[in-house]
């Protein structure tokens, strides 16, 4: 699906999504310093009070936790061992109606 760029005029941005009942957006992957950067846009197409942080330990368990999200960035802890972890971010899009899981069958 390509939606417009919520700033940048002559740029699309191209998104699919797994089935579920809302209308997400997500970021995955890996990082090994306390900090996760959210895409820039976000803040115009995402709710942020409905973020879902999941972290998994790579190595040692670090007891890794998100410590606060300020803007757009999700700042994490540990038990004191360097932070190297995979994470996946969830949020809810602003940009388009709620979803209606549930509709009444057209016949």
């Amino acid at each position: 699906m390509k939606i417009q760029h919520p700033y940048k005029k002559k740029t699309t941005l191209n998104y699919e999504s797994p089935f579920g009942p809302e209308n997400l957006i997500f970021i995955r992957g890996r990082t090994k310093i306390p900090i996760i950067t959210l895409p820039d846009y976000w803040k115009e197409i995402a709710d942020l009070s409905t973020i879902s942080v999941h972290l998994t330990s790579t190595g040692a368990n670090q007891n890794v936790i998100v410590k606060r999200i300020q803007e757009n960035e999700i700042y994490l802890q540990t038990n004191g061992l360097p932070v190297d972890c995979y994470y996946l971010v969830f949020v809810e899009r602003t940009d388009v109606p709620k979803l209606e899981v549930e509709q009444p069958l057209d016949i």
